[in-house]
């Protein structure tokens, strides 16, 4: 949680914020399965809408939002909703932004990650449908990602012959 003159400090210091409202989301939808309380549940509730709002006041204050997720084991899946919940407050750009280039900023590997360019590492997904018009695309974990690619190779293809075939070129 975060205050306007700490946003504010935060942005004229050059801090990176990064917010993990995922995890709170998980803990929403499964706390009750994994034995939170009613109390721990309406708390959560309370941090998440408080989050969104420091989410807010950060962005208004020109801090640099970064990219990440607190979740592990079995609710590590859900680590991709944070795209999803941001869109209450940042656009689609601001979050892919937060996810490619900040998070470069951040790690200090500005001109290697994030970006697509040579000499930078080939580190990319490719998404059926534009996640600008709907951010709820990189929201669902891999359902709409048929192709990935680390490190320059492909690791993931879940293409079909004819999807090769209409978008392969002919020489």
């Amino acid at each position: 949680m975060i205050d306007e003159a700490s946003a504010q400090l935060g942005a004229q210091q050059g801090a990176f914020l990064v917010p993990t409202l995922a995890t709170y989301e998980a803990m929403a939808l499964y706390g009750a399965e994994y034995g939170l309380d009613a109390v721990s549940l309406e708390r959560n509730r309370h941090v998440l809408s408080a989050g969104l709002t420091s989410l807010e006041i950060a962005r208004g204050a020109g801090m640099r939002i970064a990219f990440g997720s607190d979740l592990l084991g079995q609710l590590h899946h859900l680590q991709s909703r944070e795209f999803m919940i941001r869109s209450d407050v940042m656009s689609p750009l601001e979050i892919i932004q937060s996810a490619t280039l900040t998070n470069a900023e951040l790690l200090r590997r500005e001109g290697e990650l994030g970006i697509i360019e040579p000499g930078a590492l080939a580190d990319l997904i490719a998404v059926d449908g534009d996640p600008l018009a709907n951010i709820a695309l990189l929201g669902e974990g891999s359902k709409h990602i048929p192709v990935v690619i680390k490190d320059g190779q492909v690791t993931k293809d879940a293409r079909s012959a004819s999807d090769w075939n209409r978008h392969s070129t002919r020489s």
